[in-house]
């Protein structure tokens, strides 16, 4: 029989960002497809079922596991704005859009009766983010469908009073508004038509948070240190948070942009701030492990033979068919999203060979996994069901050989 030659297969930027809950396991497998799929088991952890830590570990079935650059790091995620609006200039104060698909920056043409546009909107961060948390970056994302002039700044400025979203609801291009409701922020009102801002225009921080230059329909985003100061402010002290207001170019006329709101028929081109945060900051994360040391610190091998080796940690099975399995323990609870990834390499000593995050694990008949088949040249994500790993879907990937 000819023998085979070892390929190693890193299979590039594993990761996963997945909201998780307390009292779920998550490990990596590594393992190789046998002639009878049916029977293509991981065997089940020695832990209690309700231990909240992260258990993640490389296994491996009839071949070689290798792993470098595990990172245990902190939360990402997204949230769409709760309200928004747009303030057109306007002396009596009577013009808003608080229901509609758009809002707008910048002058308008000859810098008639309605001149200037501003934008508000503004984001609930207890619906995802819990107390106490640190944020670590944040970014606003936002559509902009219309537009009059070339490339003009568009900067972000923190609003310093609450203000409102009405029903109002301007026709067309909604460049005009529309006549402003109960409730409503308008030029001069917070809350048409009780309510209004010490300042026409709208009560804001003069200095902007974040700016970026706009010019083409296109996705645009804002970041930056004052970005996340504002965020953290908000998330320590939610009875301050009234949202950033979205000012254009208005030393000049025609300078308006256009974007797409929270009301705009397409879920993808609504606004989006994302937020990578530490859910615990007395936990130990981020957690890095580069095997640089020649040490691999907190892992824990539970079956097989393990070491490291030229800064990657090699594992393998004790004897052919059985299995190979050790466990990151960082020995903190963890928030309750996470993100987790590493670097995976796979030495094809037999056929068919896979490596997989395992997460949601509920029991060692009940989880989900997702990671790469090599052979097959495909991500795949599906779930176990006691007897058989069941693909949900794939992607195709290109694998290297050898390298």
């Amino acid at each position: 029989m000819k023998s085979r030659s070892v390929k190693e297969r890193p299979i590039e930027g594993i990761s996963s960002a997945r909201r998780y809950r307390w009292g779920q396991r998550y490990w990596w497998s590594r393992r190789q497809q046998h002639p009878v799929p049916e029977r293509r088991r991981v065997a089940p952890l020695p832990i209690e079922p309700l231990e909240p830590r992260l258990l993640l570990s490389v296994a491996g079935i009839g071949g070689e596991a290798q792993s470098s650059d595990v990172q245990i790091t902190n939360v990402v995620t997204s949230l769409g704005s709760f309200k928004d609006n747009t303030l057109y200039e306007n002396v009596n104060g009577t013009v808003s859009n608080g229901s509609g698909q758009y809002m707008i920056t910048g002058v308008t043409a000859g810098q008639g009766n309605f001149a200037a546009r501003r934008g508000l909107l503004a984001f609930d961060l207890s619906s995802v983010v819990s107390a106490g948390s640190q944020i670590i970056s944040a970014s606003l994302t936002l559509h902009m469908s219309r537009t009059i002039a070339g490339p003009q700044d568009v900067s972000l400025h923190r609003v310093l009073t609450d203000w409102g979203e009405g029903a109002s609801n301007a026709p067309s291009q909604e460049g005009d508004g529309a006549v402003a409701e109960s409730g409503d922020a308008t030029w001069l009102h917070t809350q048409y038509d009780t309510d209004f801002w010490t300042t026409a225009g709208g009560d804001f921080v003069p200095t902007a948070s974040a700016s970026t230059s706009v010019d083409g329909i296109d996705f645009y985003s804002w970041s930056s240190a004052q970005l996340v100061a504002d965020v953290q402010a908000w998330l320590d002290n939610s009875s301050a948070n009234f949202g950033w207001m979205l000012i254009g170019n208005e030393t000049a006329d025609t300078t308006t942009k256009r974007f797409d709101t929270r009301d705009h028929p397409t879920p993808e081109n609504r606004p989006v701030l994302m937020i990578e945060y530490d859910g615990d900051p007395s936990a130990t994360l981020p957690h890095t492990e580069d095997f640089n040391d020649a040490v691999a610190d907190f892992f824990v091998p539970v079956s097989g033979v393990w070491s490291v080796i030229n800064e990657r940690y090699e594992g393998g099975p004790a004897a052919p068919g059985s299995d190979a399995i050790t466990l990151l323990d960082i020995g903190d609870s963890l928030p309750t999203q996470t993100r987790i990834s590493a670097g995976l390499y796979m030495a094809d000593t037999a056929s068919l060979v896979n490596a997989y995050l395992i997460f949601d694990y509920q029991s060692a008949a009940d989880f989900k996994f997702a990671g790469g088949d090599s052979d097959a040249s495909q991500w795949e994500i599906g779930h176990f069901d006691g007897t058989n790993w069941i693909i949900d879907a794939s992607l195709p990937f290109a694998v290297l050989d050898n390298v």
